[in-house]
């Protein structure tokens, strides 16, 4: 039986309105995703108060270099997550996405109409990317 590495998470506000969120473990069990959701939705108000009070669209920066295993039960909460906070984020910029998970966002950016996210090999260029624009503001 494989054995599953669990999933966590990390949220960080860096300067210029970036909030990086680190993902790491397995996102391929039940367990998994609950975690994953009751995460999101902690991010998700932690991401809207912090747009609110900047009166600014807040960057994401999403490292997975961690993630591994997949499940299809994050598709709904990954969707609900990023159906909450679009209207607070400016661009996204997300770096060391395994291929599966890059088609996952892909097809989920497509579904909620979130076209500022762009992946990238490492973090140097995601930050480039997302500070080379003002923010936009609320």
């Amino acid at each position: 039986m494989a054995e599953h590495r669990h999933f966590s998470a990390q949220y960080q506000e860096l300067e210029n309105g970036i909030i990086e969120i680190t993902f790491s473990g397995d996102l391929g069990c039940d367990q998994c995703a609950v975690e994953f959701d009751k995460f999101s939705v902690g991010a998700d108000r932690s991401i809207i108060k912090k747009a609110k009070e900047d009166l600014q669209k807040v960057n994401l920066l999403i490292n997975a270099n961690g993630l591994g295993n997949l499940k299809d039960v994050v598709v709904s909460p990954l969707m609900q997550s990023v159906d909450r906070t679009k209207a607070y984020e400016n661009r996204t910029a997300v770096y060391g996405a395994p291929p599966l998970i890059k088609t996952l966002v892909d097809t989920i950016v497509a579904l909620t109409r979130h076209d500022e996210v762009r992946f990238f090999s490492t973090r140097e260029e995601a930050l480039v990317w997302l500070n080379a624009e003002p923010r936009a503001s609320l």
